[in-house]
């Protein structure tokens, strides 16, 4: 537990200066970016990581639980945006989020308890590697991806991912002092799996031409959309773990 309050001041510390990284994009103006979208975004992050960290911390069966309702709402939201239109590549999305839903579910059965830090540690990766390349495409992203892609994201981004990543899972090693077998490499893939993730989840809202899925998460869209990239990770965590 001690490891845990630990490891939340230091994501509380990196949300602020995260935060204030922002301030940039509004021409340094405190009032402007706290009634910003982006702001939201931000704030969103708190509540996030306490729903996150209490269903891992609970009983198996909530994270399973919690997994098909993801799946549940991804579903609803895929079906609102396809009635009238749809496309084999948003297709094919929709059924690879859903196996890789289903591959963190399965983290849950598999992993025991006192290594439930591992999945805290691909969760936190994963968010971080976000955090990651958003800042790249803002700053440094001038090579783009192929419009077919994405029209906004670029290659930094995507390093800025695997860097994220790989920064996220460093964060958790620290917290949790060696206590379980975490290692940089890991974080490395995490972020790959990551940006692997994000990139799918952006081909697929590409074919339908749309920005979000939803809007079921203030600041981060829908939960296709907020959830791509760590259902990617926990799918390759999955994978190196069974």
């Amino acid at each position: 537990m001690d490891n845990y309050v630990q490891l939340s001041y230091v994501l509380l510390a990196v949300l602020v200066l995260g935060t204030l990284a922002c301030l940039p994009f509004y021409g340094w103006n405190v009032i402007k970016l706290i009634r910003s979208d982006l702001f939201v975004k931000c704030i969103m992050w708190i509540p996030i990581y306490l729903v996150f960290t209490l269903i891992v911390f609970s009983p198996y069966y909530t994270g399973v639980i919690a997994v098909f309702l993801t799946i549940a709402i991804g579903s609803l939201e895929f079906h609102r945006q396809t009635r009238k239109r749809t496309t084999k590549r948003a297709i094919g999305y929709l059924l690879l989020f859903i196996v890789m839903a289903l591959c963190m579910a399965g983290l849950f059965i598999v992993l025991p308890y006192n290594f439930r830090p591992v999945v805290v540690a691909v969760g936190i990766s994963s968010a971080m590697s976000d955090v990651f390349a958003f800042f790249s495409d803002k700053f440094l992203g001038s090579y783009k991806l192929p419009k077919w892609i994405s029209p906004d994201k670029s290659w930094q981004g995507v390093i800025g991912q695997i860097i994220g990543g790989t920064v996220g899972m460093l964060i958790v090693i620290v917290a949790y002092q060696s206590s379980v077998p975490l290692t940089l490499a890991f974080g490395v893939i995490i972020g790959c799996a990551s940006a692997l993730g994000d990139i799918a989840n952006s081909i697929a809202k590409r074919s339908l031409k749309i920005k979000d899925w939803s809007h079921a998460i203030p600041g981060h869209g829908g939960f296709l959309d907020r959830f791509s990239s760590l259902m990617a990770a926990f799918a390759v965590a999955f994978l190196i773990i069974v």
